[in-house]
């Protein structure tokens, strides 16, 4: 009987003890899989955000130069000068797009650099064009095949002459080179790759080039994937998981993958982003950890088992439990090591913040060359005013090539270059490089400069270009207000006798309850295209001089930015 019931102790035991075992396996192990899995997603999120900003940015980069060319007379009255300024963008940039055209109020191309063949055609059946003529907006239109066979974008800005519609002016971009700058070069563990489809559900981009132009559920028969698509057409943002036959362009046993979407907003449609990897990737980090935790649940097991019928020998129990401490300690010390993710922002900061810093220098050149290509169409061009251009796109030039030099320095976590600074100096040359879109956007700029501020030392580019985004988002605020409305306020003083501050104000429509503090982070924008950095990498800047970047509501209407900078001795006046 005794025997009897020490079988019973035992065998209960024991299946205690397995069941305590497989428990704390499989709890410990679940975790630590969606650990792994949140973090695959994380790295996929950035990706995606990155590939989709830089595919905005770029739109929205040529839709500001096709603005400026729209609004240009010769553009306007499709002359000889409008053809040789068409002719000279296209051959300034054919690198990045492969056309430039000039469409006429019916529909018909009536220039077209490098392609005269398509002179005559007409396109006012196609959608984006005819959405283009009824809304008077950008459009960009479905991935197409262009005459000379290839998948192309086209980009039309609209041609105004007041309100009466002229037709308008665009360009043609390769959309397989810019998908192979933004998405082909994506590689997530060893099998993560990005796909793309349009809001109609056409395939954009794939490593399957057989699949480019057609629809994804004529390709894709899986019933899984039809909530993520769903959710990807409606222009939404999120992760997802399904299953696939194919990793890349080839074919594989049916697997799991797990998936991070993100949309491409432009404008008048949107397309969406997918970086999809498969489950092996989440597992492949895993298979150490789930072997040692196998181990470690065994020699548990087994150390009951013997507990359970050798009880008297304590020194066993004792050494056991140091065992199963430590191997805690070990799980405990993974599993933090997993949910580690540090640096992984700062790669697409960086992506980002390059294009956000350049825009100003960038349109300020193009601006520039455009004038004098103006000048030099006369028949006695003014020299003097030649040189003066000439030497504003080099010192545009220069100042770009200052501002990579600067990031670079900024995110290596360099030392900022400190020389002699005099503020009222740097509020002028800034309100001076922006004049020209001052008055293109209505604005009033009212300075208030305080004499005799003492001299900083700080970095004069990127004190600049903190006040560039400071000034410009001021203007973006204020928008939608009725031009007699934009008021800018800039104002210089001494606080205290140790910070001179710098104030912004504008009369827009401020900022929203809550998120004074929330504007300064990465990638929180108020804007349709904005890409959310430049208050970020502003606060970055200013703190690295020493200094604090703050905002608040304007007591009568809009928002204050104020940027308060340290004194640093010797003091001296300006």
């Amino acid at each position: 009987m005794l025997n009897t019931n020490r079988k019973i102790i035992f065998i209960s035991l024991a299946i205690a003890i397995a069941a305590a075992c497989v428990f704390v396996f499989e709890g410990i192990y679940q975790e630590a899989k969606s650990a792994a899995i949140t973090k695959l997603n994380q790295q996929q999120a950035i990706y995606a955000r990155q590939a989709a900003r830089g595919l905005e940015e770029f739109f929205a980069t040529w839709t500001r130069n096709l603005n400026v060319l729209s609004g240009m007379n010769a553009i306007i009255a499709d002359d000889r000068e409008g053809k040789a300024i068409l002719k000279l963008l296209y051959e300034t940039n054919e690198v990045r797009i492969t056309e430039i055209f000039r469409v006429d109020e019916k529909g018909v191309i009536r220039d077209d650099f490098p392609d005269s063949d398509a002179v005559g055609l007409d396109i006012s059946h196609r959608k984006h064009f005819i959405a283009m003529l009824r809304d008077h907006k950008p459009t960009v239109s479905e991935a197409f095949r262009s005459i000379e066979g290839v998948d192309s974008v086209a980009l039309h800005v609209p041609v105004l002459q007041g309100t009466e519609f002229k037709g308008s002016v665009g360009i043609l971009i390769d959309f397989n080179s810019l998908a192979k700058r933004y998405l082909d070069v994506i590689k997530v563990g060893e099998t993560g790759y990005a796909w793309m489809i349009s809001r109609e559900g056409t395939t954009l981009y794939t490593p399957v080039p057989d699949f480019i132009g057609k629809s994804l559920s004529a390709v894709e028969k899986d019933a899984s994937l039809s909530a993520l698509v769903n959710a990807m057409l409606q222009g939404r943002e999120g992760t997802g998981e399904y299953t696939s036959q194919r990793i890349r362009d080839q074919h594989v046993n049916t697997i799991r993958k797990y998936a991070v979407y993100f949309p491409v907003r432009l404008g008048n449609t949107f397309w969406s982003i997918c970086v999809a990897s498969s489950e092996q990737d989440v597992f492949a980090d895993l298979t150490t950890f789930r072997n040692k935790l196998a181990v470690t649940m065994s020699i548990f097991f087994f150390i009951g088992a013997a507990l359970s019928t050798l009880g008297a020998r304590a020194w066993l129990i004792a050494k056991e439990q140091e065992k199963n401490a430590r191997s805690e300690l070990e799980i405990a010390r993974q599993r933090h090591q997993l949910a580690h993710l540090s640096r992984v922002n700062m790669l697409g900061e960086l992506s980002g913040s390059l294009v956000h810093e350049l825009s100003q220098p960038l349109t300020a050149i193009l601006s520039n060359a455009h004038a004098a290509q103006l000048l030099l169409e006369h028949s006695e061009p003014d020299l003097n005013q030649l040189r003066d251009i000439l030497g504003d796109i080099t010192a545009d030039d220069e100042r770009a090539g200052e501002v990579i030099r600067r990031l670079r320095q900024l995110l290596k976590r360099g030392e900022v270059q400190f020389q002699p600074l005099r503020v009222n100096e740097l509020v002028e040359e800034v309100l001076k490089l922006l004049r020209s879109e001052l008055l293109d956007r209505g604005v009033t700029v009212q300075t208030k400069l305080a004499p005799k501020l003492p001299v900083l030392q700080a970095d004069r580019v990127q004190l600049q270009q903190v006040l560039i985004n400071l000034v410009t988002n001021a203007c973006d605020a204020m928008a939608d207000m009725p031009r007699a409305a934009r008021a800018l306020t800039v104002r210089t003083e001494l606080d205290g006798d140790d910070v001179v501050l710098i104030s912004v104000c504008d009369a827009g429509t401020g900022i929203a309850e809550g998120k004074l503090e929330q504007v300064f982070e990465p990638f929180f924008s108020s804007k349709a295209n904005g890409m959310g950095l430049g208050l970020s990498i502003s606060r970055t800047i200013v703190n690295a001089h020493g200094g604090r970047l703050r905002a608040e509501h304007n007591p009568v209407r809009g928002a204050m930015f104020h940027l308060m900078l340290p004194v640093s001795p010797p003091r001296t006046t300006q």
